[in-house]
């Protein structure tokens, strides 16, 4: 066997474009003249480059992913019928090259702080986000497959947010990819299986530990890495992607270990989205329009998507003309310094992988122009799943614009103690709700808030929020927690304080020892399946609701505006002690249980600050009596 070669890093050759997109909208619907000319665009123009071939036996010693791609692996296994070679070839999707080797490309950037001067950066950080059927699994694969090919004795650690997607990963794109690719086969010498999700090449000790987790990451801990993949991102708890990626940090892998993520965004909350708008420097697939120099990116809204979407194929969003991807480059519309090289893949660049069989390509683009304009699929599943973007569906119960709508911007700096005013007036009730946490990164925080109700003109009565604190670290202790809350108790004259029941009943006696009147102010509620809204539990003394129904109610007092919040600077951001609150309601999304046969509401991140609100408001109503069920409980 020959000797395995490495791959060479440090190539002065950017893979990345950095232009300007520039160009005036204008509204040109589609006619049958159009509609023609994109077929006919098709058959002659982009035939035509589709032609222009790359030659795998060429790369005899690999230096970029791309070519050991190209020259070792086959998308089908050769047959006795069909016993051509099937190695696979980019020339069809030259938006991937890029992709497999943004890690081993250099990129010259300005130095910060030395604008003048041009330094050399790795990006060895890559997102991946993309629509359904977009080959993301695929290329992952087939990068790790040939990272370990590649670099002796490294270990690739993959993980996904479910077993059966793990499962899926270690049949077809890692068993399947080897015995439907004889060359690579020849190459690596096969694997030893120590299990089915822990593989080593014979060839060079490399190997590949497959894993799943999604609320937590207990699974991973303690398998030092190389590289870690990380598959469908917008399902895992953001702060379970640290401890993932914990697992680099004894690599010695020349110019640091390599992060790679993938999926497709859903909402604007989750952490593909996070990532790729905060943190990578989002790169578009350009295209340039042959007729009148429009640069068009692939549709990322509804109404481009209606414009650019034609019967034939894709059309430029100006004057109508048909586009050819293949001739398209790859544009950062984001920070040149972001942590990871972000790229976004559409499914409207699919069909014109088959460009080169017409047949096969229109039978491809009907089936996306029909799942593009099926009725009966709403907008939000498009975008997400056909042009992969983020849009905030109708199953989200609070929407981003919902929560800003309630947030005050006067209330910029959050006081332990409420105005004097309301605290020392006794008939000026103050109100409080504790949700109960672990406090750990992985799981819940304890969250506390405080409120009186307020009038506003244009909104009747308030809650006015005036105070919220997680507490984390440190502060997630037992007895600093007794003290504390029962301090803010005292201190601001808390009438009633609703908090979590199931969290353990030794959290609750704590507090109530340390405070005058415990068993009346301080109040346990505990979610439940129960037909009535609400109800008292005289044997565990204690109230209980209907999960559902509750926050459903809840919900609508948000969108009602009977909620006031500290500002969106406070609220907005990432989790800390006095701030980053937005996330916790806006996680919250509608989905159906098969087993219960209804809508109930679930979560990707920790939704703690939505229920220690919910408390809040659940304390403010017991006070005034406002739900018929609390007079009868």
């Amino acid at each position: 066997m020959a000797s395995t070669p490495v791959l060479k890093q440090g190539l002065s050759q950017p893979k990345i474009s950095i232009d300007s997109v520039t160009g005036d909208d204008v509204d040109l619907r589609h006619n049958e003249d159009l509609e023609h000319e994109a077929y006919v665009h098709i058959k002659e123009t982009a035939l035509e480059s589709a032609k222009r071939k790359f030659r795998p036996g060429a790369y005899d010693n690999p230096r970029l992913p791309s070519e050991f791609v190209e020259w070792r692996f086959n998308y089908e296994a050769p047959t006795v019928n069909s016993p051509l070679d099937k190695s696979i070839t980019l020339h069809l999707r030259p938006w991937q090259r890029a992709i497999y080797d943004t890690e081993y490309s250099v990129k010259r950037v300005k130095s910060l702080g030395a604008s003048h001067k041009d330094s050399v950066r790795f990006s060895r950080k890559t997102l991946v986000i993309a629509g359904r059927q977009t080959e993301k699994s695929t290329g992952l694969g087939n990068k790790l497959l040939t990272f370990m090919a590649l670099i002796p004795n490294i270990t690739a650690l993959y993980v996904t947010s479910a077993g059966l997607n793990m499962q899926e990963f270690a049949d077809e794109r890692i068993e399947n990819t080897i015995r439907i690719s004889p060359k690579l086969r020849v190459f690596i010498g096969g694997f030893i299986s120590f299990n089915r999700y822990l593989k080593r090449l014979k060839s060079n000790n490399s190997r590949i530990v497959m894993r799943s987790a999604h609320l937590n990451a207990n699974r991973v801990r303690g398998i030092p890495a190389d590289v870690v993949a990380v598959d469908e991102i917008q399902n895992f708890v953001m702060s379970c992607l640290p401890v993932i990626t914990a697992t680099l940090n004894n690599s010695e892998l020349e110019y640091g270990p390599i992060t790679l993520y993938s999926g497709t965004p859903l909402t604007f909350d989750n952490p593909a989205e996070q990532i790729w708008s905060k943190n990578s420097t989002k790169n578009l697939w350009l295209m340039k329009c042959s007729r009148c120099n429009h640069l068009n990116f692939p549709p990322r809204t509804p109404t481009q998507a209606s414009r650019m979407v034609g019967y034939r194929g894709l059309l430029c969003f100006k004057c109508g003309k048909a586009l050819d991807p293949h001739g398209g480059r790859w544009v950062r519309t984001g920070r040149l310094d972001a942590g990871f090289e972000g790229f976004h893949l559409s499914r409207a660049l699919m069909p014109y992988t088959a460009i080169n069989h017409p047949d096969r390509f229109k039978e491809k683009w009907l089936k996306f122009y029909q799942d593009v304009n099926d009725p009966t699929v709403d907008e939000a599943s498009v975008m997400n799943e056909i042009f992969g973007v983020s849009w905030d569906s109708g199953k989200k119960p609070l929407s981003r614009d919902d929560l800003m709508r309630v947030c005050h911007p006067g209330i910029r700096n959050m006081q332990r103690v409420g105005p004097s005013r309301v605290i020392h007036d006794p008939g000026w009730p103050t109100f409080m709700g504790i949700d109960w946490g672990e406090g750990t990164g992985e799981g819940a925080y304890t969250v506390v808030s405080m409120g009186y109700v307020n009038y506003i003109p244009e909104q009747g009565e308030v809650l006015n929020v005036f105070y919220i604190r997680r507490y984390m670290g440190l502060e997630a202790d037992p007895k600093y927690l007794w003290e504390d809350i029962s301090t803010l108790m005292e201190d601001n004259n808390i009438d009633i304080a609703f908090c979590d029941a199931g969290f353990g009943w030794g959290m609750i006696d704590g507090i109530r020892d340390r405070i005058r009147d415990g068993l009346k102010r301080l109040v346990p509620i505990r979610y439940t399946n129960q037909s009535a809204i609400m109800a008292y539990d005289g044997d565990a003394h204690c109230f209980t609701c209907n999960r559902t129904r509750w926050m459903s109610k809840v919900f609508n007092l948000y969108k009602r505006r009977k909620f006031l919040l500290p500002s969106w600077e406070i609220m907005d951001g990432a989790p800390r002690h006095d701030g980053g609150f937005a996330q916790d309601i806006l996680t919250i999304f509608a989905d159906r249980s098969p087993k219960l046969r209804q809508m109930q509401y679930n979560h990707t991140d920790p939704d703690d600050t939505f229920h220690c609100l919910l408390y809040l408001m659940t304390a403010k109503m017991w006070h005034y009596m406002e739900l018929e069920e609390f007079a009868n409980a």
